[in-house]
């Protein structure tokens, strides 16, 4: 009878792409859900009406909720995957 091959060897088994850590930390900030953090952004945008100060004022602190907003939602869902 014909020897069959070692199916678990390293020379049939098809090599991972591995990717350089900041293309890595980058899919896992997972870019294309951002735009969810738009959401944080209307109230200051409404604001802005009866700010009295510069706008710079205004966003900065926005910008940086909205950051804060997209690590804490890719956090969840990494977490949520990690558990499952």
């Amino acid at each position: 009878m014909p020897e069959r091959p070692d199916l678990t060897s390293e020379t049939t088994r098809p090599q991972a792409r591995v990717r350089p850590l900041p293309l890595q930390y980058l899919r896992l900030a997972r870019p294309h859900q951002w735009a969810k953090s738009a959401f944080v952004m209307v109230g200051p945008l409404y604001g802005m009406s009866d700010h009295k100060g510069t706008w710079q004022e205004l966003l900065l602190p926005a910008f940086v909720a909205a950051a804060a907003f997209a690590l804490a939602m890719d956090l969840g869902i990494e977490v949520t995957a990690a558990i499952a």
